[in-house]
């Protein structure tokens, strides 16, 4: 079993619950509760994560000699159905291991049905396969009608995870800037909203349609991206942002020209706006329009753009542009089919090429039934319509932009750019590629990479100088504050500097005296937090506590240290000898239970030393003095 599950966090849980060995009759889990579901239990396949599973086996079958034998299954299981492993918690206290799997796409309840069935053909050796609960939260402000919603409704926002985006942020302090045919902003979903705009094609400032039931993409494209969340009415939009709502077309519904070269150079001059959305376009190419782009990406603004419609390997501008993020379509197939052939694809009517960027929801849903559902767009009138366009993909994005925007006041356009990059669900194959550009937006990934730098938040170890000796030490996890798109670096008050490039590396300093100091970590964009941190004097050398030395024993016999490892918490762990300056002296790997020697001849002197899991997940560092 050392294969994969050694490559994810691992947390060792060291207490016994009251009366687990004694549970009997109807105090026992319904391990296998998975199986006496239907599909017609939607309330509780509505309160589940359809894309999130543990999967709990038994810790002596993992320990077993078996234990290979049954990570050669699991790995081939989760791989027929698109799982794939993202943590883990050892218990052996309890005989558990609960993994943690995730799926690039909600399964359907016959689906994950099926899965719970393969481990319960092996139930001697597996627990249970279970979804992981959905927790509400005061904190997490899921609208009511949304929760309640057929999937249908909500399929679009589920796929691309704005759901669960609204855990951090729904907005409102940003702008979205609109450009296109005309407005219902009188609109039930709409009117709170908003709240600005300007007709550039009649040069007046009403942006409404020329006449009712008329010029409906403009307010639906609007709709995409503002609709009221908590109105209980008609749809939800991604974000509830203020928006400037730009009329470029004339009543005949002929875009261009000089009103759109207006509206640009408009927004340009209105800082407040920091997203642009552009459902529409040409193949033709204009220097005039893209000069101006460009001076609209240099102030800091998010360009976006649609597609193009003709599923055809054609520049279409400007998402052409490399200003500009060109959006694609992307359907969903829930189907009873094993993996790859449900999932996520580019929709056939979406452009591609080497300009496509990203893909957002904007095409087809498929219900296990065969039936196909299009995205639902508010329309004049108080009305509503089913849809599907790259344009409609387009404010999906935009309003990810602005939820990416609400949580970092410090980020600019172009990291807001990369985070939606570096965010996106990769689609097959690897990489960017001419299909998926970098792959499905993901609205909770990216908010959550663009959450500010907080070192209150952190995981910060402070070790004690030995009195007499400068042998302080402070070690700081960042995984917890740092999203690891772009280097971390912390500067010490005393000049010491660090840079963390990536979101699995942490920051020790050794060698500190007794004392005051403070530590500043800001990223690229110059946002940051700031510490006070005392470095305290202690007469004992192994003052410091730890992770790890709670169930260890570390014992001197002149210069040799000997390290104890008991049986009942055992983990492989790395062993490492420091000097005071931060050198390798001695490594060991302890890979059994017992008395080991760690090092043997050392020389007088103090020294560090640290204790590592396999992956370094969990640390521990403290001072040792040979005599």
């Amino acid at each position: 079993m050392k294969g994969w599950l050694w490559r994810v966090p691992v947390v060792i849980t060291l207490f016994m619950l009251p009366g687990w060995e004694g549970m009997a009759g109807n105090n026992q889990p319904d391990r296998w509760h998975v199986l006496k579901r239907t599909l017609q239990d939607t309330f509780y396949w509505n309160h589940v994560h359809r894309d999130r599973f543990y999967l709990t086996l038994y810790y002596e079958s993992f320990v077993s000699k078996q234990g290979i034998v049954l990570s050669s299954l699991i790995d081939s299981i989760l791989h027929a159905y698109g799982l794939t492993p993202v943590d883990s918690v050892i218990m052996p206290e309890l005989n558990l291991v609960v993994i943690e799997l995730q799926s690039a796409y909600p399964l359907h309840p016959e689906t994950i049905i099926r899965v719970c069935k393969k481990f319960y053909a092996l139930r001697d050796h597996f627990f249970t396969f279970e979804p992981v609960p959905k927790v509400l939260k005061p904190l997490c402000p899921i609208p009511a009608d949304f929760q309640t919603a057929p999937p249908q409704n909500t399929w679009t926002h589920t796929l691309s995870r704005v759901d669960s985006a609204w855990c951090f942020t729904t907005g409102g302090n940003e702008w979205i800037a609109v450009l296109d045919d005309a407005i219902d902003w009188f609109h039930e979903d709409l009117s709170e909203y908003s709240v600005a705009g300007y007709d550039y094609a009649d040069n007046d400032s009403d942006p409404t349609p020329p006449a009712p039931n008329s010029h409906t993409h403009g307010t639906a494209v609007s709709s995409i991206a503002i609709a009221s969340i908590y109105n209980n009415t008609g749809i939800w939009g991604v974000v509830n942002d203020s928006l400037y709502f730009a009329k470029i077309a004339t009543d005949a519904g002929v875009f261009g020209g000089s009103p759109t070269v207006q509206a640009f150079y408009d927004i340009l001059q209105m800082d407040h706006i920091k997203v642009i959305n552009m459902s529409w376009g040409s193949y033709g190419y204009n220097a005039t329009e893209h000069q101006i782009l460009r001076a609209l990406y240099d102030s800091g603004k998010v360009l976006i753009s649609a597609m193009g419609n003709s599923g055809i390997d054609q520049p279409f501008y400007h998402a052409a542009l490399p200003e500009v993020i060109g959006v694609g379509s992307a359907s969903f197939f829930e189907t009873t089919a094993d993996y790859p052939q449900a999932g996520v694809f580019k929709a056939g009517f979406s452009n591609y090429g080497d300009h496509l960027e990203i893909l957002a929801p904007g095409g087809v849903y498929k219900d296990l039934q065969g039936n196909n559902h299009l995205v639902r767009v508010a329309q004049p009138q108080n009305s509503y319509a089913w849809s599907s366009g790259t344009s409609l993909s387009a404010p999906f994005v935009a309003g990810v932009a602005a939820l990416v925007f609400s949580v970092n006041p410090c980020i600019d356009g172009k990291i807001v750019r990369k985070i939606i990059q570096e965010t996106a669900l990769d689609l097959y194959p690897p990489g960017k590629d001419t299909l998926h550009g970098y792959g499905l937006i993901m609205a909770d990934r990216a908010v959550k990479a663009a959450l500010p730098i907080y070192l209150t938040r952190a995981s910060i170890t402070v070790i004690p100088t030995a009195c007499g000796y400068c042998t302080g030490a402070l070690i700081l996890v960042p995984d917890s504050l740092y999203n690891g798109l772009h280097p971390l670096y912390i500067s010490w008050n005393d000049s010491f500097s660090d840079t963390l490039f990536s979101e699995t590396e942490f920051h020790v300093r050794y060698g500190l005296c007794e004392g005051f100091y403070s530590i500043h970590a800001y990223d690229s964009t110059g946002c940051g937090d700031t510490l006070e941190i005392h470095i305290p004097c202690s007469t004992d050398f192994l003052s410091a506590s730890s992770v790890l030395t709670s169930s260890l024993s570390v014992r001197k016999a002149g210069n040799v240290v000997y390290v104890e490892v008991p049986s009942e918490s055992f983990l492989p762990l790395l062993v490492v000898i420091y000097s005071l300056e931060g050198k390798i002296i001695k490594q060991h790997r302890i890979l059994f239970p017992g008395i080991v020697p760690i090092a043997v001849d050392l020389p007088s002197g103090v020294y560090y030393m640290a204790l590592y899991t396999t992956n370094r997940d969990a640390v521990s560092l403290f001072p040792l003095k040979i005599d």
